[in-house]
């Protein structure tokens, strides 16, 4: 009933801003907490978690920044690489027409010259016609096909070796950031973090489940 409806939607409503107001204390209760723990700090270690979080802040950035442009090579690679096989077929498909049309003309040539008086003959001929335009329709495809693979493969290469070269190069900026990082707040654990990270992925571990 609407009444049932109103209640519930009541309690509902009324659910929801306690859990509103839950969150917001224990945003509240976070803060304070964090002030407290910064009024404890000297002020080297409050000036050197400042420099901590410019130089994450910074990081973060720069990742974002390589993670775009990464992004975007590999869909300008796709991009091309699905124009290029595209192309591609349109031309077999071109050739082939016209193949088709060359083999549909010599068999009305055949058949207005020859029918008439040598049907056997003209029936030879445009089976001989119609085989030689089926082999030559199955090599165009061929070739189309190869040349789709050779061109998929080598634009995949080259988006693999350029996003190759672009994560090298985030991972070096990513290493000089931490490594200075370090050396400004004394924070080196996180400079151990950045070494240990790629080893334990290439292991195949996840580093959030090894710590």
């Amino acid at each position: 009933t609407q009444g049932e409806i109103e209640t519930q939607f009541a309690g509902a409503e009324a659910e929801a801003e306690d859990e509103v107001q839950a969150g917001e204390r224990e945003a509240e209760d976070e803060r304070q907490r964090q002030e407290r723990e910064a009024e404890d700090l000297s002020w080297w270690e409050r000036a050197a978690n400042w420099v901590a979080d410019q130089f994450d802040k910074l990081t973060k950035f720069i990742n974002e920044v390589f993670d775009a442009v990464r992004a975007t090579v590999s869909a300008i690679i796709d991009a091309v690489k699905e124009a290029a096989l595209a192309l591609i077929d349109l031309a077999a498909s071109a050739i082939i027409a016209a193949i088709e049309a060359l083999g549909e003309a010599l068999k009305a040539a055949v058949n207005a010259l020859l029918a008439e008086h040598f049907p056997a003959v003209a029936a030879a001929l445009n089976e001989a016609i119609d085989s030689a335009v089926e082999v030559a329709t199955e090599a165009v495809n061929a070739v189309a096909e190869g040349l789709k693979a050779a061109v998929s493969a080598l634009l995949d290469a080259l988006a693999a070796g350029l996003d190759a070269i672009l994560a090298a190069c985030q991972a070096a900026v990513n290493a000089a950031l931490a490594i200075a990082r370090a050396a400004l707040t004394g924070d080196w654990a996180a400079l151990a973090k950045l070494i240990l990270e790629p080893i334990l992925l290439a292991l195949g571990i996840q580093p959030e489940a090894f710590y």
